[in-house]
This record gives C-alpha cells, structure tokens and sequence, in this order.
C-alpha cells in the first residue's frame, strides 16, 4: 500500500485501505488463476520466438 499512513479523520483515509484490500485480493486471485493456464511450454515457446 502507500508508504504513509492514511489520515484516519478523513473519511477517504479511514476506508481506503480496506477498500484496497478488497481489490488487491481480486487482483491477486485473477493473476493466480492466469498464471495456473500457463505452462513452462508456454513460456518457453515465448521465449525463443520473442524477436532478437
């Protein structure tokens, strides 16, 4: 998250991290699930045709 703490008497500050919790673990989840369909195949087989 933000290396400062959020001021916790703003209404924004008070609710944005656990807001960003919430849409960070989406985040996390989707990226877990792509990552599980892709295989070492599939990145070896981007690797040698990637342009030199």
């Amino acid at each position: 998250m933000h290396r400062a703490t959020p001021n916790q008497g703003c209404v924004v500050g008070y609710g944005i991290r656990p807001t960003m919790q919430g849409i960070y673990g989406g985040i996390e989840e989707t990226l877990k699930a792509e990552l599980a369909r892709v295989t070492r195949e599939d990145v070896l087989r981007a690797v040698l045709a990637a342009p030199r």
